[in-house]
C-alpha cells in the first residue's frame, strides 16, 4: 500500500552514502508514509539529528558496516540521539556486523532481503516502543516535580501503584 505522507507523518533521518540516489529500501520509506530526510555523512547526520529532531534514523545498505557501526556509537553518545532509534539497513545479514551493530546500539536490522510489508512494520514497532516508554517514563512524578509542587510521599506512591497497575493489566 502506498501512503503520501503528511506533515505530521513521523521523520526518518537516512544517512545514505548517495542521497541523489539511494538505496532501493531507503526509497521506499516515502510510500510507507514516512517523511525522509537524507544525508551524505555521519557529520551530516549530527547536524541535521539537532536540527531535524527525526523520529528514528535510518543506515543506509551503501554505507560501509564499519561507517555504520561507528556512526551508531556517535548517536549514542549525544543526548539527542541517546533514546532515538537507530535502524540498520544491511545488504547482507552477516552476524558479526549485526553483533557489532547491536553493541554499538542499533535498535532494529532491516534488509533488501525482507518483504517491504514487514520493513514497514519493524519500523513502526520500534517507533511505537519508542512512543509508549516515552509515555510511561512521563507517567511518574520526577524528583524535581514533587520538590516544585508539593506532592507527599504518600501521594507519590499512589501513583506509582497506579502506574504499576495500567502496566500489570
Amino acid at each position: 500500500m502506498t501512503t503520501e505522507p503528511t506533515q505530521e507523518a513521523p521523520l526518518l533521518l537516512v544517512v545514505c552514502a548517495e542521497p541523489t540516489h539511494p538505496a532501493p529500501g531507503a526509497q521506499a520509506l516515502t510510500r510507507f508514509g514516512f517523511r525522509t530526510d537524507f544525508c551524505r555523512s555521519g557529520l551530516a547526520c549530527m547536524e541535521a539529528l539537532r536540527a531535524a529532531r527525526p523520529a528514528a534514523v535510518v543506515l543506509s545498505a551503501d554505507l560501509s558496516d564499519a561507517e555504520a557501526v561507528e556512526l551508531c556509537r556517535a548517536l549514542r553518545a549525544v543526548p539527542e540521539g541517546r533514546d532515538l532509534p537507530v535502524l540498520m539497513w544491511l545488504s547482507e545479514l552477516d552476524d558479526g556486523v549485526v553483533r557489532r551493530a547491536r553493541d554499538a546500539g542499533a535498535s532494529e536490522f532491516l534488509s533488501e532481503r525482507l518483504c517491504p510489508s514487514l520493513v514497514e512494520h519493524r519500523i513502526r514497532r520500534v517507533l511505537s516502543h519508542r512512543a509508549s516508554v516515552r509515555d510511561s517514563e512521563g507517567a511518574l512524578p520526577s524528583a524535581d516535580a514533587t520538590a516544585d509542587n508539593g506532592l507527599s510521599t504518600a501521594a507519590i506512591l499512589r501513583s506509582s501503584e497506579a502506574f504499576v497497575d495500567r502496566l500489570s493489566s
